[in-house]
């Protein structure tokens, strides 16, 4: 069976080694524009500060930058990703310090568990297998979204 790569622009996506530290200033602020990951002001501080970096995609969860004929994939910090949500919609984005670090083994897309014991059996349910009825995913509205291409 063949593996399969994602890509963005037909470059592949390496997941990320070392940690990066950006400072977003209030000029990357002013001349960043909201739900475009590629053109906010994370984005704009990533390409002002990082050596070889030549594009940025800056997501909720995750920070891609391109570096050479790959694209290699940051999780993005939770204080960042609260700036993102008030920035999108409209609000003003705090300058500050951030520090992309790279994904835990667990959040990597190599297809397969990590674990080293074999999955439990799966018990049957006394209810017919219904179970508890789950409470509706939260979906933030108004902001970016990662479209697959």
């Amino acid at each position: 069976m063949m593996k399969s790569v994602r890509k963005i622009e037909g470059l592949p996506i390496a997941d990320a080694s070392n940690r990066i530290v950006i400072e977003i200033s209030r000029q990357d602020i002013s001349s960043g524009m909201n739900k475009d990951p590629s053109a906010c002001a994370a984005a704009k501080a990533c390409l002002r500060q990082i050596p070889k970096c030549t594009a940025v995609r800056v997501y909720k969860s995750r920070t891609f930058l391109k570096m050479g004929k790959r694209w290699l994939r940051y999780h993005t910090p939770l204080g960042m990703r609260t700036e993102i949500v008030a920035f999108d919609r409209g609000a003003n984005f705090l300058p500050g310090v951030y520090v992309l670090t790279p994904l835990q083994p667990s959040h990597k897309a190599t297809g397969k568990s990590l674990s080293k014991t074999p999955a439990p059996p799966k018990k049957k349910k006394p209810d017919g297998g219904k179970g508890k009825k789950r409470r509706p995913y939260h979906v933030i509205e108004g902001v970016r979204e990662f479209n697959k291409g």
